[in-house]
C-alpha cells in the first residue's frame, strides 16, 4: 500500500472517486473557486485537520479529516434543491463507504458523519457537509 502523506494527494484521490461515482454533480472542486459558486450541484473537497499517533519509534498513524461540501442553489426553481442535495449526499456517502481504502491508497476510513445547513451570506445555498476521516499509516524512517 502506498501511503498518502499530503492533504493534496488525499483531496485529489477523493475528488476523483466522487467524480467517477456520482454523475449528478456538475463539478467537484479540490479548492474553493475564485468568486462565488456558479455551477450547481457541485462539491468542494477541502482539508479540515489531522492528528498523528506514534505507533512505534518508526511507525505513525495519521487521522486526516476532510470536509466534502455538496452545494445546491435555492434559486433553482426547476427541482427541489433540498431533496436533490440529500439524494446526492446519499450517493457520495455510498461511494465512499464502499471503498474504505480509496483503492488501497489509505489504510482505512472511518464511517462518515454529515450535516445539512443553509448558507445565505454570499448566495442562497443549501449544502451537505460530509466529514471524512482517513487513517494513513506510514514509516517515518522511510
Amino acid at each position: 500500500m502506498t501511503a498518502i502523506q499530503t492533504y493534496s494527494e488525499l483531496i485529489t484521490k477523493l475528488a476523483a472517486i466522487i467524480t467517477a461515482g456520482v454523475t449528478d454533480l456538475k463539478a467537484v472542486y479540490t479548492s474553493y473557486p475564485n468568486g462565488p459558486l456558479s455551477v450547481f450541484p457541485c462539491a468542494i473537497v477541502m482539508p479540515s485537520g489531522r492528528t498523528s499517533e506514534f505507533l512505534s519509534t518508526r511507525d505513525t498513524r495519521r487521522k486526516v479529516t476532510i470536509f466534502i461540501r455538496i452545494y445546491g442553489s435555492l434559486d433553482n426553481t426547476e427541482v427541489n434543491t433540498q431533496i436533490k442535495i440529500r439524494d446526492i449526499a446519499d450517493k457520495v456517502t455510498n461511494v465512499l463507504e464502499k471503498n474504505i481504502t480509496l483503492d488501497g491508497t489509505i489504510e482505512w476510513s472511518q464511517p462518515i458523519s454529515d450535516k445539512f445547513a443553509f448558507d445565505s451570506k454570499t448566495n442562497n445555498l443549501y449544502y451537505n457537509e460530509i466529514t471524512y476521516v482517513a487513517n494513513v499509516r506510514f514509516n517515518r524512517a522511510a
